[in-house]
Formats: structure tokens, C-alpha cells, sequence
């Protein structure tokens, strides 16, 4: 069961931004927010397909937020992986927990304060490692994506979406702050690895792994 976005919740007055907390932001009128919701739905469904076959036994996932993503990644490997969320909000990480106690997923989930650009993990900890429409509130969105691959193991996968910077109410922030598919590509690219794409109207999500620079290589 794909878990539903919750606009109930405080979460997202505790959201940080770029290492501040967010600015107050007028609430979107019903059908934006709807669209929003279904760009979420869409990059959750991207997320499962590309994770499909796959058995990680260490998953962490970077940028709790409103905990929709770890719910998600609870459920499906919630039993068989150790799995981890970080934040840098207390106040996220506090809420989010008693989220995932209402539902019955707490023990499942390790929750952790820390830094996307300086995360408290060594170095290949984990088969998988998702973030998902974050890379944008990250201060420096390059090392975070330095972070992300250097604890990610080499036999595993980094899967890294995000909204495109499209001038739109759809999308929630400025385009200027918004890291395009082609900067992580290209980060990517200098830590060795390749990415295959998909790709929505407002979204897309890079799925990168050591297979994949292999792959692209050979050819």
C-alpha cells in the first residue's frame, strides 16, 4: 500500500532550506495541491519500479520530510532490511517517528539526525540509497550527492529524484534552486558512476549504480 501524503501534519513548518528554516509559504489552492500530490504518486510508483528484484539489506533514506518516502520503503523492505531516515530537523525526525508509531512501523525504522553533506555513516554502509524530492533544499546539493555515493556500496544503487525546474505553480520552489537532471547526471559522472533516467512533466529520477558505468563503457 503506497502511502498518502498527510498536508494535516506540521511537518513542513520544520522543513530546512538550504541549512535555514523554510520561509513561510502561501498555502496552494486546492487543484495545485492536488497535482502536486499526483507528482508525488508519480515519483513514489518511479521509485518501485526502479527498486523491483532488488534486495538490499542496509536502505537509508536521505530527507525524512514528511516521512511518505521511508513509510514507503518500510513497507516494502520493512522485515528483511535495516532501514534508516535522515533529516537535519529535530523537529521533523520527532514528528515523524510518532507518525510511523501511529502506523505501526516504528520498529522497522531507524531515524537519524544528521547532514546530507556530512553524513554520520562509514563509507559503503548501505546496498540502497533513495532521496527523493530533497536534493533541492539541500545547502550544497553536490556534495550531498558526493555523500549519498560514498556511503552507498559499490554492488549497490543511489536513486536521486527531484522536481525539474520548470516555471510552474506545480512547482513548489524557484527553478534557480532546483538542481536539473543534468547536474546530477553529470555529478554523477565524476564519481565514476552513470544514471539512467525516467522522467514525469515535473519530475524526474536519476537511478545510478556501478553496473551502469560498467554497462555504458563497454559500449
Amino acid at each position: 500500500m503506497s502511502p498518502k501524503m498527510d498536508h494535516s501534519n506540521e511537518n513542513r513548518s520544520h522543513f530546512l532550506f538550504k541549512g535555514n528554516p523554510m520561509a513561510a509559504h502561501r498555502k496552494p489552492s486546492p487543484a495545485v495541491q492536488k497535482r502536486r500530490d499526483a507528482v508525488h504518486r508519480e515519483v513514489r510508483k518511479a521509485l518501485m519500479r526502479s527498486v523491483s528484484g532488488f534486495s538490499p539489506r542496509y536502505v537509508l533514506d536521505v530527507g525524512t520530510g514528511y516521512g511518505t518516502s521511508v513509510e514507503l520503503l518500510a513497507r516494502r523492505f520493512g522485515g528483511v532490511a535495516g532501514i534508516w531516515s535522515m533529516d537535519a530537523s529535530t523537529e521533523v525526525i520527532r514528528a515523524v517517528r510518532e507518525m510511523l508509531k501511529k502506523k505501526g512501523l516504528a520498529e522497522m525504522v531507524f531515524l537519524k539526525k544528521g547532514n546530507a553533506e556530512c553524513m554520520p555513516f562509514r563509507s559503503g554502509h548501505f546496498d540502497l540509497v533513495v532521496s527523493l524530492l530533497s536534493l533541492h533544499h539541500f545547502a550544497n546539493p553536490s556534495k550531498a550527492i558526493r555523500e549519498m555515493r560514498r556511503v552507498t556500496s559499490d554492488q549497490g544503487r543511489l536513486i536521486i529524484a527531484d522536481w525539474k525546474p520548470t516555471r510552474s505553480p506545480i512547482t513548489p520552489h524557484s527553478v534557480k534552486d532546483i538542481p536539473t537532471q543534468t547536474f546530477v547526471k553529470r555529478q554523477l559522472k565524476q564519481l565514476g558512476w552513470a544514471a539512467k533516467l525516467r522522467e514525469g512533466r515535473y519530475w524526474y529520477l536519476a537511478q545510478a549504480s556501478r553496473k551502469h558505468s560498467k554497462d555504458l563503457q563497454n559500449r
